[in-house]
């Protein structure tokens, strides 16, 4: 039996769609979430969705669900529970997250609550700042000949340990470029933390400040001497309250890290 896709959504009540913003403006928002907004009946959305996607014309109703560090509008339990209760009343109900819901975007946790509740749940991709937001300061993620891979992981995670864990060493080693999302209020960390697992000081590396491509503001260097220019940058590290981190080997056979910092993924 064929499978429901998101362009052929069941117009009955209780059909939640998780979609993505994509890491900028309107610009960037597929013509599928395009769609998506202007045909909801409800929209939750995350924050630092840009006012131009805002402000699309759409007759849904709009609810704020949003979440920086620090500073939650709801918890990810009362979030859930909103999407299963709007899904009662509501035909479409599309869930609006940065860059792609499901890249650190929690849209597992979330299609699973809804579906263990008894309610459709599909999905939509947008455009992650992982790959988008170094594009635009022409740093590849993968190179044929110095990164013929790359390894996306976060900095951010649910214990308030070291940046990765028990897992330094292999986040350390891994080959290609490395791409650190949510990682600028923790860089002195990662970096002393990816030195001491062994990786290459002398890595070319950049940091990259808000992962809203239209804002996003960006420092390279090696490894070493990176914390020290992202803290010399005029906008101090590029903001304190955006997420992100990005790195490419460039000539040498160590790979890069680039840092990605802002809710946008």
């Amino acid at each position: 039996m064929k499978q429901d896709t998101v362009t052929e959504i069941r117009q009955e009540p209780g059909t939640v769609i998780l979609a993505g913003a994509g890491c900028g403006g309107r610009e960037l928002l597929t013509l599928q979430v395009l769609d998506l907004i202007r045909r909801a009946d409800v929209i939750v959305y995350d924050d630092l969705i840009s006012q131009d996607i805002l402000d699309i014309d759409t007759d849904a109703e709009w609810i704020y669900a949003g979440k920086r560090k620090g500073l939650h509008s709801m918890t990810q339990e009362e979030i859930n529970e909103l999407l299963i209760s709007l899904a009662q009343t509501h035909a479409l109900v599309l869930r609006l997250k940065g860059g792609d819901p499901f890249v650190f975007g929690r849209g597992r946790e979330e299609m699973r609550a809804v579906r263990e509740a008894g309610i459709c749940c599909q999905s939509a991709p947008g455009i992650t700042s992982a790959i988008a937001v170094p594009e635009r300061f022409d740093i590849p993620v993968t190179d044929r000949i110095h990164a013929s891979s790359f390894t996306v992981i976060t900095a951010s995670r649910k214990s308030q340990g070291k940046p990765f864990g028990a897992d330094a060493g292999w986040v350390a080693h891994q080959p290609g470029t490395l791409v650190i999302l949510m990682g600028l209020s923790r860089l002195p960390e990662i970096v002393e933390e990816l030195i001491r697992a062994g990786k290459d000081p002398r890595t070319p590396t950049a940091v990259i400040s808000s992962a809203e491509i239209s804002h996003s503001e960006m420092v390279r260097g090696e490894l070493s001497e990176i914390t020290g220019k992202a803290g010399n940058h005029p906008d101090r590290g590029c903001g304190e309250g955006s997420p992100a981190a990005a790195g490419h080997g460039g000539k040498r056979k160590a790979a890069a890290v680039y840092s990605l910092d802002h809710v946008h993924r």
